[in-house]
């Protein structure tokens, strides 16, 4: 039933937060919004809008004590997390512990928890200056990683195989992470593994494990996500007993938590990253289509403090195999160009086993196509289900024959002669 009575506050008003905004709306509640963006696309669904970036915690906590807020929440996106835990406390409404935040936000402070809780399990260095960096280097030995401490998007993530890479690599990766810190780690080779699971009463509850498949020339991006794993039967205890650590470590008692691996060995795993948060890069839907919770209603009575019965959350269709595979130019099945027209997208979505085709991001003008050099390069993604991961990736050539982008001579920007069966093969292990 509609309760106007309520005032939220979403942080986000880009094309992934919408279904929280939705959601919202559809509950009957105050709908306000946060977001740097003024042509946002949640703005014209929302009852007030404030124009702020959703980092901006003292902007946003002020604006939600003056509207007298009676939650604040996000969707995907991890920069807000903050905004929404400052928030929160001094306004003495729910919200996530500081260390999950922090976790979420910052790979440094992640690796920092960890150490802390004993579940550390890479050689890590948060470097202030090249020096630094290289004497990290000299005792750990290479290959290293080095990342962006604070994006997503795999932004300022390189592989560095000596001294020089480092040299080259180092000010790169600085310059494009917000607070300018970055993390190195000893870099672990083998099959990246996702995983998705939902904490009710301190307890997981859904979990499902899948594969990050990638391309040798695209270091650290996925193409696709093959759900179940091919690993699962080898790895669902390890995957389990992390998940479980996590729990622990971070005292979660109501959550979604979404973390990455790698698989060095048989069944070594290796943390990558966490967020505590509804998962992006469309695992979200991933998660929802394997275990028919629906993550948004979930994450937002969370926020509300208003949890329910955790099977009443079970509302979606679920099925027992699942693929996203994502669209760009290079390494991908087209070419770079602008797109004037998208044709046989309802075909395709008639296509048994085609749940969603879509641009990955909010567009305006002509949707650019590119190469895949950073997470905004995923251009358009397919999502296909059913029995088997075969049966999905049938459905998935079929959407691929039905479906076309055109440029503005009406010429097609596939590549022809493109093989989609390569998207089945395991190229997860960067050379």
């Amino acid at each position: 039933m509609p309760d106007a009575s309520k005032k939220v506050l979403v942080l986000g008003g880009g094309k992934e937060q919408l279904p929280m905004i939705a959601r919202c709306k559809t509950r009957g509640y105050h709908t306000l919004l946060a977001d740097g963006n003024p042509e946002s696309p949640g703005r014209a669904l929302a009852d007030g809008f404030l124009l702020a970036s959703t980092r901006d915690h003292e902007k946003i906590a002020a604006y939600a004590h003056r509207e007298g807020i009676d939650a604040i929440t996000s969707m995907i996106t991890e920069s807000g997390l903050y905004s929404m835990y400052y928030t929160a406390s001094r306004m003495g409404l729910p919200t996530f512990n500081l260390n999950s935040v922090q976790a979420s936000l910052s790979k440094i402070e992640m690796r920092r928890i960890f150490t802390e809780t004993g579940i550390n399990d890479l050689p890590y260095a948060h470097p202030t200056s090249l020096a630094e960096a290289r004497a990290f280097a000299r005792q750990t030995g290479f290959p290293l990683v080095i990342k962006s401490s604070d994006t997503g998007g795999q932004t300022g993530l390189f592989k560095i195989r000596n001294m020089d890479e480092l040299e080259d690599r180092f000010q790169q990766s600085v310059g494009q992470a917000y607070q300018g810190r970055v993390i190195l780690e000893r870099f672990a080779e083998g099959p990246e593994i996702n995983a998705v699971f939902t904490v009710y009463n301190g307890q997981i509850r859904d979990l499902i494990i899948s594969d990050r498949m990638k391309d040798r020339e695209s270091f650290g991006l996925v193409k696709r996500h093959l759900y179940p794993s091919r690993y699962e039967d080898r790895i669902e205890r390890a995957v389990r007993e992390k998940c479980r650590q996590l729990v622990s470590a971070l005292e979660l008692e109501h959550a979604i938590v979404f973390p990455q691996f790698i698989m060095e060995g048989d069944q070594q795993l290796v943390f990558l990253e966490i967020g505590v948060r509804i998962p992006g890069g469309v695992m979200n839907r991933l998660m929802e289509h394997a275990s028919g919770i629906d993550l948004t209603a979930f994450y937002l009575d969370i926020c509300l403090g208003e949890v329910k019965a955790y099977e009443s959350y079970r509302t979606l269709p679920s099925y027992p195999a699942g693929i996203i595979s994502f669209l760009n130019a290079y390494p991908g099945p087209l070419k770079e160009g602008h797109v004037a027209q998208l044709k046989g997208k309802d075909q395709a979505l008639a296509i048994e086993g085609v749940l969603e085709a879509d641009y990955f991001q909010h567009h305006s003008g002509l949707p650019h196509i590119t190469p895949l050099r950073h997470g905004g390069d995923r251009f358009f993604y397919i999502v296909t289900a059913g029995d088997t991961p075969a049966q999905c990736h049938q459905a998935f050539r079929a959407a691929m024959e039905a479906i076309d982008f055109l440029d503005e001579s009406g010429q097609s920007l596939k590549r022809e002669g493109f093989d989609l069966d390569s998207y089945l093969l395991d190229t997860s292990v960067d050379g």
